[in-house]
């Protein structure tokens, strides 16, 4: 047996780096990923903010707060943060040394410079859509021992841009499937719509707040709630004034944990496609909600017909169309709704996540272990 599996004083640290955007983009993921590690011969720690009311990880595992503070401050704060993450390294005395693993690029300066610091090997998840060709992006992933994308559109963005990664690994976010889809369940209820992401101009939401007040036609007794924050807010409520529909949308806010905010609706609907991954389309599949997105962005499992009506994005009659059909053939839309359960049971497990990402810090660990302390 492996020292490392029969004492867990001495696993090595795995240094989860995240910000808010890793929070909002993939909360209930990172929850998993990180409790699903705890029967891994491995130590995850999170560093980043603070996780809001604790739902990331309920006080299970140990949580390093750091939000980086202005640029005066930065270089002292990412010092003071270094030392702490020593200090957890020095009690546990493991055979392998740390890894780092940036959740997200935008974290990666940081998570760099801890690694470089630590003598760790740096992981990158990097679920974005960005310029491949910037001298920043192509530097962090070439300095990365592994590069984690969550979907097939993404990893083939880096091959077709050639950009350097000594390894690339493909680990989609997992998320726990229900047996049923929570879609049209009763028959009786009035319908609900939900929106759960930023609530800016180029979200798409105004597109959906005027497909919905054509739906409204059809079905009078249809609600949709828009779950978020952002600086169009106000415009887009008097979009819905403007349209006598202001009674029939809601704008929630920010809601925590909104996994929870949209179990209760029929119909998730995705404007436009996303140009950073997030887990919310895989939870509503996960759901059994019926998925309405707009084709494109970076996922690669909004399938139409199969997991997901989709449509051109912008088109608000072609929207129209999906959430009518949604609404007016249930049966249908429920169905949808199964056939996307099954999917996400398939490619998403949560269990799968997990051994994954633990194969990956295995491979590290071991090649750390067979090298010489010089040839590291």
């Amino acid at each position: 047996m492996d020292s490392t599996d029969a004492n867990p004083s001495n696993r090595p640290p795995v240094l989860y780096l995240a910000d808010r955007l890793a929070y909002e983009r993939l909360g209930p993921a990172i929850r998993y990923l990180l409790l699903g590690l705890i029967d891994e011969p491995f130590q995850p720690v999170l560093v980043g903010p603070q996780p809001r009311r604790r739902v990331l990880l309920e006080g299970a595992l140990p949580v390093v707060p750091f939000e980086p503070p202005n640029a005066l401050l930065r270089p002292w704060a990412i010092r003071a943060m270094i030392a702490q993450l020593r200090e957890i390294i020095d009690r546990v005395h493991a055979e392998a040394p740390p890894i780092v693993h940036a959740l997200t690029h935008t974290v990666g300066e940081v998570a760099l410079r801890a690694a470089e610091a630590l003598g760790a090997d740096l992981v990158v998840s990097f679920g974005e859509r960005v310029d491949l060709g910037a001298r920043s992006i192509r530097a962090l992933l070439g300095r990365a021992a592994v590069v984690i994308v969550p979907s097939d559109v993404l990893r083939d963005e880096v091959v077709r841009r050639d950009v350097a990664v000594a390894s690339l690994e493909l680990i989609r976010p997992g998320v726990p499937a229900e047996t049923e889809a929570a879609a049209f369940r009763d028959p009786g209820r009035a319908p609900a719509i939900v929106y759960s992401g930023p609530v800016t101009v180029g979200s798409g939401v105004a597109e959906l707040i005027h497909a919905f007040a054509k739906v409204k036609a059809h079905r009078h007794d249809a609600m949709l709630f828009l779950i978020g924050k952002g600086r169009a807010e106000g415009e887009l409520r008097h979009v819905a004034e403007r349209l006598d529909v202001v009674e029939s949308v809601t704008f929630t806010g920010l809601i925590e944990p909104w996994t929870r905010a949209m179990g209760g609706a029929d119909v998730y609907c995705l404007p436009r496609g996303e140009e950073a991954y997030s887990i919310v389309p895989i939870h509503a599949m996960s759901q059994g909600l019926t998925v309405i997105a707009g084709a494109g962005g970076v996922h690669d499992g909004l399938i139409d017909e199969q997991t997901a009506w989709t449509f051109p994005p912008g088109d608000v009659d072609a929207l129209e169309l999906r959430l009518r059909r949604a609404l007016t053939q249930p049966d249908e839309a429920r169905a949808l709704a199964q056939r996307a359960i099954d999917y996400v049971r398939t490619r998403h497990s949560v269990a799968a996540m997990v051994e994954a990402h633990a194969c990956v810090y295995r491979q590290l660990s071991l090649r750390s272990r067979s090298l010489p302390l010089g040839g590291r």
